[in-house]
């Protein structure tokens, strides 16, 4: 699946790079899954006015009902799925989030897609 990065970003940012790397792994590799085949999968990534934003898009559709505890601890899709997985993925991802002094935050509709934003303060102790 292809992946489109869109990056700018203005003086540094203090974070646990390895934290956010599995962050950004998790993110990336729930939207190549659960996304269209046929659409990329986009990653934007900016830092500005003291804030790094990271959105994550794909052409997929969570639905409703489960917008509400996708951050939940082992909250995971019904039925049978084609991968592995215990439901904690987006768990810890939003517990990363939270340790940065930053949000993960997800929006999601069948006509736009779905696109997961992280955002923190670039000045973030770790």
């Amino acid at each position: 699946q292809d992946i489109n990065v869109q990056m700018r970003i203005e003086g540094g940012v203090v974070c646990d790079t390895g934290r956010l790397s599995q962050l950004l792994a998790n993110l990336l590799t729930n939207a190549a899954q659960h996304g269209e085949r046929s659409a990329p999968v986009t990653l934007r990534v900016q830092a500005a006015s003291h804030r790094l934003t990271l959105d994550v898009h794909n052409a997929g559709c969570i639905a409703p009902e489960r917008l509400g505890t996708i951050f939940s601890p082992f909250s995971r899709e019904q039925g049978e799925l084609p991968w592995p997985g215990i439901g904690l993925g987006f768990y810890i991802a939003s517990e990363i989030a939270k340790s940065h002094g930053g949000t993960l935050d997800v929006q999601s509709s069948e006509s736009d897609g779905t696109v997961f934003t992280f955002q923190m303060p670039t000045a973030a102790r770790p």
